[in-house]
């Protein structure tokens, strides 16, 4: 597998810690910027606003202009690191609301450009393989990430947490600029017919189901650390290793579930929504008891 591979998923890895942290520094946001634990939460909303609704459109932007994905995914990322330097030093809420907006909007289209250079750099047999190393980010994310700028906000406050991904996006650039080959210029695509692709039903049933699952994980997952300590009764010191064990259970599940989803996609789906409900439901009834809350997690 190519070096550059794991460049991409590195570079996804940065995008997806920005993402999820801010729910592992709500006390500290809460207090910079005198707001409710609720407005806070909006700001990892507006994050996934800013990917769901702006990122398609920057991406069929760069499509019709037939930017080469290389050039385009560091003009991304060179948008991305901007607006994160925005959050970072934003001092006020409205000012970090939008640019979580604006890093959403960059972080998404980066993740599409990311899996076509990815494509473009393996074989046709390897590219299942190589597109899951580079998604393999994510889940790195929320392993070693979202910890360790939890762990950053705890010690030297959040703007150093954000810092730190605007050095990673950076260094993502160099990297690529040094290792990935240049890109060949892409076909203009047409937007009628992609456009067309929307009335398939099927379609939308996938989009459907996945937003409400991701949606009922991640309702829970961005009130993390108030719920654990302030709810619980964990301490803030925990809630770094809480984060770590959150991801690597990620991992596991996603590692089991991966090898059979294939074979036994219904019956995985089906049971993975009664879990998740189970394990939802519970937690909002006993989320108070210390073992309940981590086994539930």
């Amino acid at each position: 597998m190519p070096l550059v591979v794991y460049i991409l998923g590195m570079t996804i890895f940065s995008l997806t810690t920005s993402e999820f942290m801010v729910a592992g520094m709500m006390p500290s946001l809460t207090h910079a910027f005198d707001v409710s634990v609720t407005q806070v939460g909006y700001l990892i909303s507006l994050y996934a606003i800013g990917m769901v609704v702006g990122g398609p459109v920057l991406t069929v932007l760069l499509l019709r202009l037939g930017v080469p994905n290389k050039k385009a995914l560091l003009c991304l990322l060179g948008f991305y690191a901007a607006a994160q330097s925005v959050a970072a030093s934003a001092s006020s809420y409205e000012l970090m609301a939008i640019a979580r907006v604006v890093t959403g909007v960059a972080g998404s289209a980066c993740f599409g450009a990311a899996l076509a250079i990815c494509a473009d750099i393996v074989t046709a047999e390897a590219r299942g393989r190589a597109a899951s190393i580079v998604v393999g980010g994510l889940m790195l994310a929320t392993v070693m990430g979202v910890p360790m700028a939890t762990i950053i906000d705890q010690q030297w406050g959040w703007r150093a947490s954000f810092w730190l991904v605007v050095a990673l996006a950076v260094l993502s650039m160099l990297l690529i600029v040094w290792l990935v080959p240049r890109s060949q210029g892409v076909a203009v695509v047409s937007l009628a017919a992609e456009l067309r692709e929307f009335k398939n039903r099927h379609l939308w049933a996938a989009y459907a189901t996945s937003a409400l699952i991701i949606g009922a994980t991640f309702a829970a997952f961005s009130y993390f650390a108030p719920i654990l300590t302030q709810v619980t009764g964990f301490t803030a010191a925990s809630i770094p290793w809480l984060l770590a064990l959150y991801g690597a259970a990620n991992v596991v599940g996603n590692s089991i579930v991966g090898r059979y989803a294939d074979r036994y996609t219904m019956p995985i789906m089906l049971w993975g929504l009664c879990t998740l409900m189970a394990a939802l439901t519970v937690f909002a009834l006993w989320g108070e008891y210390k073992a309940v809350s981590v086994g539930l997690w």
